[in-house]
């Protein structure tokens, strides 16, 4: 327990001199970033982070079906497991560490910084670049301690994850809503496996995978809505069937 206590520590403390240090040198950029961020009415950005959300979500499900398909051993990586415990033993260092410092230092370095010193080759290039980055970087910990399908579906997840971000922060160009997803993002996931199934180290994904079209089809309404919300759905001039009145009414409660 103390081992796990030490590593929180040791790691919050390297979180935080990379936050100053970041602070220092980018106070300009983060200054400017917040200043359109919060410009921004409240309700857009909640529901740009539920967006961002319900599409990390459900890109996490597809890699669960492709990780319970392809592999017959089927764990958490070593990163997550290791957040994971953080949360059933300190979940208030935890919650600092993981949904507020991690998120900060990683979307500056892979968004803030990378990413823009990739764009010079094109967007679409940083963000795969920094989606590859963002996802072997994740995987450090695992590297050798699993087998090679497992090993590549859980890499897949977090790579997703890093393209999903890099989209996210090629459209609104603002470091602070990537933030946002990203610690919302790890708070759920964390809460997820912490709560619903206590234990951190082994998974039964079948029930996972049972939970997670419960999830769907509850979600499925708010990520709905979300989407119609943010942005207009045009409807058909010549059709004036279901698809015109899905369309109209999908308008009407904007």
């Amino acid at each position: 327990e103390k081992n796990i206590f030490y590593g929180v520590l040791i790691n919050m403390i390297y979180q935080l001199t990379l936050i100053i240090m970041i602070g220092v040198a980018m106070k300009q950029y983060l200054i400017t970033s917040f200043k359109k961020f919060k410009a921004d009415r409240i309700s857009v950005n909640i529901k740009r982070v539920l967006a961002g959300v319900g599409i990390a979500f459900l890109l996490s499900y597809i890699v669960r079906i492709i990780e319970m398909t392809m592999c017959s051993n089927i764990s958490v990586s070593a990163n997550q497991s290791n957040v994971n415990g953080y949360f059933v033993d300190y979940p208030i260092l935890a919650v600092i560490m993981s949904v507020i410092m991690g998120p900060f230092t990683e979307e500056i370095i892979y968004r803030g910084i990378l990413f823009r010193f990739f764009s010079k080759y094109g967007e679409l290039c940083a963000v795969l670049v920094t989606g590859f980055l963002f996802g072997t970087m994740h995987m450090l910990f695992s590297f050798g301690n699993t087998n090679i399908l497992l090993f590549l579906c859980q890499w897949l997840d977090y790579f997703l994850s890093g393209i999903l971000l890099g989209f996210i922060y090629k459209k609104y160009k603002n470091i602070w809503i990537n933030v946002s997803i990203h610690g919302t993002w790890n708070l759920i996931v964390a809460l997820f496996y912490t709560i619903i199934f206590h234990d951190t180290s082994s998974i039964n994904f079948q029930l996972v995978a049972i939970r997670f079209i419960t999830m769907c089809v509850t979600m499925e309404q708010l990520i709905f809505d979300v989407f119609s919300c943010t942005y207009a759905i045009p409807t058909p001039k010549k059709n004036n069937g279901i698809i015109a009145n899905i369309c109209s009414t999908l308008n009407t409660r904007r």
